[in-house]
């Protein structure tokens, strides 16, 4: 079963915390995560997520590729990269209100990070 299948499982705003810190791009479809993340999610709670950018791409490459200094399996199964023009529709298409998503980059912009929070408005455009 899938990352995404098994949250299927749970019940609708059921979780009060959820964090996606360096997840997504391991994911061959990150949007039916990001999706029933959102769909787990509580009224006013905040969702952080974090992915490498593009930038980073070669700073995690070279020192476990070249230099052997960090796991080159973890690198070797990054399906993605995300700057914040890649990761913003992903969440908009989760369902998260574009006013409740703030993307920007950090770590010497070689890593995306958002912020989302949930909202009960978004889950009654659904309808």
């Amino acid at each position: 079963m899938s990352f995404a299948g098994v949250l299927t499982t749970l019940p609708p705003h059921s979780s009060d915390v959820a964090l996606c810190m360096s997840v997504i791009e391991y994911l061959w479809e990150p949007q039916s995560t990001l999706t029933e993340v959102r769909r787990l999610l509580r009224s006013g709670v905040v969702y952080p997520i974090n992915v490498p950018c593009w930038a980073g791409k070669r700073f995690l490459e070279y020192p476990a590729f070249t230099l052997g200094y960090s796991p080159a399996e973890e690198v070797e199964d990054h399906k993605m990269c995300y700057g914040p023009r890649d990761l913003w529709p992903l969440l908009v298409q989760a369902g998260f209100r574009p006013s409740r998503i703030h993307v920007l980059k950090h770590k010497f912009r070689l890593n995306t990070s958002a912020v989302c929070r949930a909202d009960e408005e978004s889950w009654n455009r659904e309808l």
